[in-house]
């Protein structure tokens, strides 16, 4: 029987190394006799002896306190396999089930006896398990081993996870199959006896949770004074995700306020959940804000339904959330795994209106942008909530700031708008998708083009210039859009395109490079001329390159900077001591990731004494407790990142290498806020590369994610402004940001910095 040669692996680090076992005919006494020894970690990792429902012993991988900064960040265990020569085989297979709620990510390194683990294969994806869940996962081999491993020789079988706050796992099997082998199948026992209840279980949990959620709402809003004859309210600030089907926990809705400044978007969110009955053609509106005899007007907001995507495997990367500790500002910023389902993120201004079904909690996305010849003060009003059959009220006020913010973005920003779908280390599959997306007129990707000229109203109401890191040259810039953003006096900077470096420095390398770079930047740089645009332009190159290639960036750096005289040099290259005493020296604009940008923040000054602008940027990591843009991620994130971490640590612009990577089938449509739009990007990520989403024939889509950027920027302004008018430097408290990542994820704490520098901004014109 194939069956048979299956391989079982049954060595500990240290411990006894079994012969090769067929699975099938190991009893009950060798596998009790084989158990192996291994590494004790600080965790606590152990053998269980007979856990399993049919007698089979495993690893018990437990987490038993949550991690916080000085533990170990990757608790683990080294096994070591009885068998060296994994050469023949193709597969490797791991029976796991989670015996607790919440759980981490499973890991694993294969590699050789000595040297680094790192240098072996990775299981990736790893492996998430639900409450209570077991998996049978299957590893790949054949072709994965990287060139550091000799697949003959494997030595270490390394289970690990990165900063888990909770775990109970158990691991069996570890079966080592060859091509057309399959393993044993799972124990019929212990299907009945542990995974079916298991999974009853965790549904009986999700159940609760909600349930308790619910209540928990209800009993507010019964607090709150609502008769809840229709319909609960709440509500939420627009620094939060509210998942409508999952756990929940928001404030009920006796009064909404918001402040802001003239020319400033600001944004709450009204939180509705059906009493019983199902709720049809739901509304928010606005009814007269007043202040004596001004008005704000009707038509400066806008009220439309959240949108819903959902995520179906779990993303790489794990988010934030604060625990109280005594630490300065009270809090210290732990991680946790991110579940899969549905997630807030466009926002459908296409709507005006939706349904609501069951216990679900539909959020409504209040947007105001106040006029700029607004009469300052505080307006009053009513905020009307209704449906089919139903009206609720409830009192609204809105207080106008006495200054104005900018119409351009106050932080220089270079950004990517390229629509796109994902090709970058693509699967077979993502490789046919992005064949059939491309050739599609009705996708996304090519949907978009029919509003070239909304596209770029709407990036530069979020302070960003349509533009391109990576454009070929001048044919690929949007010279309209520059052209009429100009005009408007909302035009920041733009790409002439993307430059890297001779492959080699003698004469004949240098001559292609030449002719590949100089003449297609030639044409972008004599077009930004004729049209008066220079002074808005920029020449980026080098994308991320290791400093080995830097005597190569020095030459390229001599001829761009003597063929295109004022236009700067900007790059992301590894240059963390960001020009100063390096072969980079000429270039213009530095830019390391915000963990790079904190970790060498001593080399800041120096390097801008030297002439050299320091931004900095993000992208697929850093991951949590770092600040992001996924779309799990909480709302505050994009507005701290933008907003106090950007007064904090002064950065002088912020680069982001792509807002558009779209792969789904068609643009946001139809009356559903449960919409089909695909939120995996880039790989696993879930919004990396893509912040914005396509709606209906390819009009532009706001997003959650995008709101609190634009936010983060206007709070920047904030401050710019309260130095400005004040004369002092404007600090950021450690109750809501400490460190690069260390912050507040109190909507509250936050607000109460932002208000207080709006009073001292009035105070300092003498109201």
């Amino acid at each position: 029987m194939k069956m048979k040669k299956t391989i079982l692996l049954l060595s500990g680090l240290g411990g006894l190394a079994a012969s090769a076992i067929p699975a099938v005919d190991l009893s009950d006494e060798a596998q009790r006799a084989a158990q192996p020894k291994f590494e004790q970690v600080s965790h606590g990792c152990g053998v269980m002896d007979g856990d399993w429902a049919d007698g089979r012993w495993c690893y018990r991988y437990q987490v038993t306190k949550p991690w916080i900064g000085g533990l170990p960040e990757w608790p683990s265990v080294n096994l070591k396999p009885a068998v060296s020569d994994w050469s023949a085989y193709d597969r490797l297979v791991l029976d796991v089930y989670n015996a607790s709620t919440g759980g981490d990510v499973l890991n694993v390194y294969l590699s050789e006896p000595t040297g680094r683990l790192q240098n072996g294969l990775l299981a990736s994806p790893g492996l998430t398990l639900d409450d209570y869940g077991f998996r049978r996962w299957t590893i790949p081999l054949k072709g994965r081993w990287p060139k550091t491993t000799n697949p003959k020789t494997i030595g270490r079988l390394h289970l690990f996870m990165t900063t888990p706050t909770s775990a109970d796992i158990r691991v069996s099997g570890f079966h080592l199959l060859k091509p057309g082998e399959q393993p044993p199948p799972v124990s019929e026992t212990f299907l009945e006896q542990v995974v079916r209840p298991g999974e009853r279980r965790a549904e009986q949990l999700r159940k609760e949770r909600r349930r308790a959620a619910v209540d928990r709402f209800v009993a507010r809003c019964r607090a709150a004074g609502q008769s809840g004859r229709h319909a609960w309210i709440g509500q939420a600030t627009s620094m939060e995700k509210v998942r409508p089907r999952a756990d929940f926990d928001v404030a009920a809705a006796d009064r909404f306020e918001l402040s802001l400044a003239r020319g400033e978007f600001e944004s709450r969110q009204v939180l509705v959940m059906p009493n019983g009955r199902d709720l049809k053609d739901v509304t928010v509106e606005p009814v007269g804000l007043r202040r004596g005899d001004a008005e704000l007007p009707a038509s400066a907001f806008k009220c439309s339904p959240m949108g819903y995507v959902k995520t179906v495997n779990p993303p790489p990367y794990k988010g934030g959330v604060n625990v109280a500790t005594n630490l300065p500002g009270g809090y210290f910023r732990q991680v946790k795994s991110l579940p899969t389902g549905w997630w807030p993120d466009p926002i459908l201004d296409h709507l005006d209106k939706a349904d609501v079904a069951g216990d679900d909690v539909q959020s409504f996305w209040l947007r105001l942008k106040c006029p700029r010849d607004q009469k300052a003060g505080l307006y009053a009003g009513t905020l009307r909530v209704k449906g089919a059959g139903w009206c609720e009220e409830f009192p609204f006020t809105v207080r106008v700031y006495d200054f104005e913010l900018p119409v351009r973005s106050p932080l220089p920003l270079a950004i990517t708008f390229g629509p796109g779908p994902h090709t970058q280390f693509a699967t077979p599959e993502d490789t046919a998708l992005a064949k059939r997306l491309r050739a599609d007129p009705q996708s996304p990707v090519n949907a978009w083009r029919k509003h070239e000229t909304a596209w770029g109203d709407f990036l530069a109401d979020h302070f960003i210039t349509m533009d391109s890191l990576y454009l070929n040259g001048a044919s690929g810039i949007h010279w309209d859009v520059l052209l009429r953003l100009k005009a408007q006096g909302r035009l920041g900077l733009f790409n002439l395109g993307y430059w890297s470096y001779p492959g080699a420095l003698d004469d004949g390398a240098k001559d292609a490079w030449r002719k590949s770079t100089l003449g297609r930047l030639d044409a972008s740089y004599r077009k930004a001329k004729e049209l008066g645009l220079l002074d808005h332009a920029y020449l980026y190159g080098c994308d991320e390159i290791s400093p080995k290639y830097f005597p190569n960036i020095k030459f390229a750096l001599a001829e761009l900077r003597a063929r295109f005289p004022g236009v700067p040099l900007f790059t992301t290259a590894y240059d963390h001591d960001f020009g100063v005493g390096t072969d980079l020296a000429q270039m213009d604009w530095f830019t390391p990731t915000t963990v790079k940008y904190a970790e060498n923040y001593a080399k800041v000054a120096p390097s801008r004494a030297a002439g050299h602008q320091v931004w900095w940027y993000i992208a697929c990591g850093p991951h949590a407790p770092y600040a992001n843009m996924f779309v799990e991620y909480q709302g505050i994130e994009p507005r701290m990142l933008m907003g106090a971490q950007t007064v904090k640590w002064r950065p002088q612009g912020f680069l982001y290498y792509q807002m558009t990577i779209w792969n789904s089938e068609r643009p946001i449509s139809g009356p559903s806020t449960f919409t089909d739009w695909e939120p995996r990007s880039w790989t696993r990520y879930h919004g990396d590369g893509s912040w914005f989403c396509c709606g209906p024939d390819g009009a532009p889509c706001e997003t959650i994610r995008m709101e609190n950027f634009r936010d983060g920027l206007e709070d920047y302004a904030y401050a710019l402004e309260y130095e400005r008018r004040t004369g002092k430097s404007c600090d950021v408290p450690p109750e809501v940001c400490r460190a690069i990542d260390q912050f507040t994820d109190d909507p509250q704490v936050y607000y109460a910095w932002r208000n207080r520098l709006a009073e001292e901004i009035e105070r300092a014109t003498g109201r």
